[in-house]
């Protein structure tokens, strides 16, 4: 009775915020319109095409591959489809990580329910602490370019895991080598600050499978060697484009070797300490701790069979989590100041926070085991604990959630109301031959709107809307 009610103490909390962030994540959504590169990507693709635009890009302004190709997939649905694109991208965030969790869950009862819900709350966790959640996740160009890699990475991973937990030796399929190879070429095709950070994943994953011992590590090795080799190949690709010097002219000239490498370990620790600052962060961490040990402790209490895991193995694991958090961090910091010579954009620090968390879950894991083998003697009382922090904290994650997303749910809402009676009049201007004048309606999420940066959105607009110029009258 008493293992129900600890179950329940935790299920239905959980139950609760996701259908509610579920709720904001929908309801948002319809709030979202073409916003500034949105509206140039629009008049590309009415020009060239679905594959001429690819070239058009290639050749004059990045080889960014995959987000080129996905950019005017969904851009030939016309403009309806970018209202439901972050439900279509968190559903697939969650979808792609929830085999692991049936995986884990394999001998509970609602396995595939419970999966559902843990892969929920956990992409949730990390759209909370996105630094700028319309840039990352509701602008169709930054969605596309920070949030849709993730899914291919997810599955890359999931893939990984998978074939970690198979007891079979055989020789590896054709699949194994292709599709891990394919998952990280086209995840890092989306940006290159995303294929540099899965590369410094990748690479730590493969030195950690030679210092630790683990059944069918030869075999995740050689899954892993192929997904790096597949990360690197984008980076090459990407490279390879001419328009990509068109676009570097457009940035800040760098400095010395000396001034990229110390900016770069100057920004990434500001931004860690930033980060583990932030009330939000600081509540995400502690409720995902607690439910990650409530699932450990779980597992101990119903495995009767002996744990075949060393501390040592586990300290290591929790070690590299560490590391890969701040060298991924370092990575997308580095990027950015040798390429653009100043801080990442806030929408780039959302591959950041994605990586953090995943290495947070991957150290909490480890800890919870530690806890579990060491203290085994004074389980009752530290799950008592557990379940208080894990109430007191949820509490507080809650409230912050509610109360940010509540804001950003009116500041949508009202832009969408503004923008659309302003598009009403551009239409009719223009049936009645008059020159275009609207008044300024400011984006949400500092995106350039129709004055911003020399009126470049103004000009794209214009095309999109097929008039000489869209005079703007503040």
């Amino acid at each position: 009775m008493v293992d129900n009610q600890r179950y329940y103490i935790f299920i239905l909390p959980l139950l609760l915020f996701i259908a509610i962030a579920t709720y904001f994540i929908i309801a948002t959504s319809f709030s979202v319109r073409y916003w500034a590169d949105d509206f140039c990507a629009a008049v590309v693709h009415n020009k060239y095409g679905l594959w001429g635009a690819q070239k058009f890009w290639w050749m004059t302004w990045s080889g960014r591959f995959s987000y080129n190709f996905m950019l005017h997939v969904f851009t030939a649905f016309g403009e309806w489809i970018i209202r439901i694109l972050p439900l279509l991208i968190y559903s697939a965030l969650i979808l792609s990580i929830v085999p692991v969790f049936i995986n884990i869950l394999t001998r509970q009862r609602h396995k595939i329910q419970k999966s559902v819900m843990l892969a929920s709350f956990f992409i949730i966790i990390i759209l909370i602490n996105a630094p700028n959640i319309v840039q990352s996740f509701y602008w169709q160009t930054g969605a596309l370019v920070y949030s849709m890699p993730l899914i291919f990475f997810n599955l890359f991973l999931t893939l990984t895991y998978l074939l970690y937990k198979k007891s079979n030796k055989k020789t590896m399929a054709y699949s194994h080598v292709l599709v891990p190879f394919l998952l990280t070429f086209i995840g890092g095709g989306f940006v290159e600050t995303f294929a540099i950070a899965q590369s410094v994943i990748i690479a730590l994953m493969i030195i950690c499978s030679f210092i630790i011992k683990f059944p069918n590590r030869e075999k995740i090795r050689k899954i892993l060697f192929f997904g790096l080799a597949g990360s690197v190949a984008s980076l090459v690709a990407m490279s390879l484009s001419p328009g990509i010097r068109a676009r570097q002219m457009t940035f800040s000239e760098r400095g010395s070797v000396i001034f990229t490498l110390r900016s770069t370990l100057l920004g990434a620790k500001w931004y860690l300490q930033r980060f583990l600052s932030i009330k939000t962060s600081i509540y995400s961490f502690v409720v995902l701790f607690s439910i990650t040990y409530f699932l450990v402790s779980e597992y101990f209490r119903n495995t009767k069979k002996k744990i075949g895991i060393k501390t040592r193995d586990l300290l290591t694991i929790s070690i590299f989590s560490i590391f890969s958090a701040i060298l991924t961090t370092t990575a997308v910091f580095g990027i950015s100041y040798y390429a653009m010579a100043y801080l990442p954009p806030e929408r780039a620090l959302f591959i950041v926070v994605y990586f953090i968390f995943v290495a947070f879950v991957v150290f909490s894991v480890c800890v919870s085991f530690g806890i579990n083998i060491m203290w085994r003697k004074i389980q009752k009382q530290l799950n008592n604990i557990n379940i208080v922090l894990f109430i007191f904290f949820m509490v507080l994650l809650f409230s912050s959630f509610c109360s940010h997303w509540s804001v950003l749910k009116y500041r949508m809402e009202d832009y969408a109301f503004k923008w659309d009676i302003q598009e009403k009049e551009i239409r009719k201007q223009i049936r009645e031959g008059e020159d275009v004048v609207i008044g300024y309606v400011k984006p949400v999420g500092d995106i350039d709107g129709f004055i911003e940066n020399e009126g470049w959105v103004s000009s794209c607009a214009s095309g999109y809307y097929q008039v000489d110029e869209i005079r703007v009258v503040e």
